[in-house]
């Protein structure tokens, strides 16, 4: 689970390289995500 969420946190500033914009687009996210419910193990 560390590794999985570590590579996840690589791989989103990889994706969003600029932090303001990251900043931005992770804020929009996590309006529509409640962070109760997760499909994963």
């Amino acid at each position: 689970m560390e590794a999985a969420n570590t590579k996840m946190l690589v791989l989103i500033e990889a994706a969003w390289s600029d932090k303001k914009n990251r900043k931005i687009f992770m804020n929009t996210m996590d309006k529509a995500f409640t962070g109760i419910h997760g499909d994963y193990v």
